[in-house]
């Protein structure tokens, strides 16, 4: 079943940015199931998306996140996730829906006992493939 598709284009993420992870996540979690978010960053790598706060929240059912849709992926993540400048309690990706997949995403700098990289907070069949979780 082929359902709908959102892209991802930039990094940055300040509130719904148009073509932002953010955004990408809300419209997925408003759209009927399934969705798949797609990437396609133009710019120049490496293609980082600082948080300055929590990442979205992912309470959606049958959404993929596929960060191996980005040109230039190769069996390594060539996006990243990277909690540096979160504080107490934040996350990258919190997910509650069921059956959602996140893919080929590096996650790093969000520090333990502080933040969490992609938190698995509720729902049932969720699943991380070929992600990369540093400095944590």
């Amino acid at each position: 079943l082929v359902g709908a598709e959102t892209s991802v284009v930039t990094t940055v993420d300040g509130g719904l940015t148009f073509g932002s992870l953010r955004e990408a996540v809300q419209t997925a979690n408003a759209a009927l199931p399934p969705h798949m978010i797609r990437f396609n960053i133009t710019s120049a790598p490496p293609h980082v998306i600082y948080f300055y706060s929590a990442g979205p929240l992912v309470s959606g059912d049958r959404i993929t996140i596929d960060a191996t849709t980005q040109p230039g992926y190769s069996n390594q993540p060539v996006i990243c996730l990277d909690g540096e400048f979160t504080g107490s309690g934040d996350y990258g990706l919190r997910i509650t829906g069921h059956s959602n997949t996140v893919r080929g995403l590096l996650v790093r700098n969000f520090r333990a006992g502080l933040a969490t990289g992609i938190e698995i907070a509720g729902g049932r069949s969720n699943a991380l493939i070929a992600c990369t979780v540093v400095s944590n």
